[in-house]
């Protein structure tokens, strides 16, 4: 009986198990899809009051039984809906990833969610993004936003950068308020660029590093597991605090992926391409925007949360693979297709 039920679901959302995935895996992916659907579904619920949208306690009080009930049926998928060491609750998760995705928004005063007005975005030729739809006909879910193919369209490979990747470091550092400073060491960390480490944080160390462009990023603990980012312009002795905002936009993730492209010390990344998706590896977690890309478009693998797997259909790498390469990671691709 679960079996048919996950089928019926995947056949509304239009999505068929990929080659080398487990059950277990296509019904988690399955199931993220549906919720993302019927979280949307609930933002067209009328208010009491007649307000427009409804309130994010009804888009948890009406999502979390239905995604219950499918674990109740499908009990290996709870691992991945609720991992070890979280207690945030999954629908809340989805449904902060379609808000920055676009695909619902925040109505009166903020204190209420709606469905997005239904527009087309062509996130590169053949592949249509109908941000605030729901289940139409010839579109396919990927991630928690729906599709539209253009099979007609070839698709192309990833194209390189169109820039110098970190000219925008360079732009950043000219326009930055910095102050002077003699920088007492005391208390801080640095970053060092040119650490051989797939990930990023190996690469602090307790002794000042070589500068990059006469530039070094520091960084010092202000409460539990928070720190404070700083970058050193080391010949004029000045410094620049990275704000509140930008780091939570990962400004600081940013700076450190390219100080280490800059450095000659490219992060890697690995992408499995298969004759109908692409799993991609990552060792470091990404800035805000090219993250909320991959929760838009891609499933995550190992869990709901899992910020350095994410599984994809093959025509999206071709759209993700330039972000990833205008960022300054290395991802090398293996054909297994």
């Amino acid at each position: 009986m679960a079996g048919q039920l996950l089928q019926a679901i995947a056949t509304d959302l239009n999505l068929k198990q990929y080659q080398n995935e487990t059950a277990t895996e296509f019904s988690s992916r399955v199931l993220y899809s549906a919720m993302s659907c019927w979280i949307k579904t609930t933002c067209l619920d009328n208010s009491i009051s007649g307000e427009i949208g409804v309130s994010r306690r009804h888009i948890l009080s009406r999502c979390t039984p239905v995604l219950s009930e499918f674990l109740k049926r499908m009990p290996k998928c709870v691992s991945w809906f609720e991992p070890d060491g979280t207690d945030e609750q999954p629908v809340s998760i989805i449904r902060s990833r379609l808000l920055r995705s676009g695909d619902i928004v925040n109505v009166g005063f903020n204190t209420n969610i709606a469905l997005a007005d239904e527009n087309c975005e062509e996130l590169i030729p053949g592949v249509i993004w109908k941000r605030g739809a729901l289940l139409q006909k010839g579109c396919t879910y990927s991630g928690i936003s729906t599709l539209e193919y253009n099979e007609k369209v070839a698709t192309a490979s990833a194209p390189a950068p169109n820039f110098p990747v970190g000219e925008w470091l360079d732009t950043y550092i000219k326009e930055a308020w910095w102050e002077n400073s003699e920088c007492a060491y005391e208390g801080f960390e640095f970053f060092n660029p040119q650490k051989k480490a797939k990930n990023n944080h190996s690469c602090w160390q307790l002794i000042p590093t070589a500068a990059v462009d006469d530039i070094m990023l520091m960084r010092r603990q202000i409460y539990n597991n928070q720190y404070e980012y700083v970058l050193y312009r080391c010949e004029e002795k000045k410094i620049h605090r990275i704000d509140s905002f930008l780091q939570k936009q990962g400004l600081h993730r940013k700076l450190m992926i390219t100080l280490r492209y800059k450095a000659g010390n490219a992060i890697p990344g690995k992408a499995s391409i298969f004759s109908d998706h692409v799993h991609l590896q990552l060792w470091v977690h990404l800035p805000m925007r090219e993250t909320a890309s991959l929760e838009s478009y891609a499933w995550p693998f190992n869990n709901i949360l899992d910020c350095l797997e994410w599984t994809m259909p093959l025509q999206l790498w071709t759209y993700i693979a330039p972000q990833l390469s205008k960022l300054g990671l290395n991802v090398t691709e293996e054909n297994y297709g």
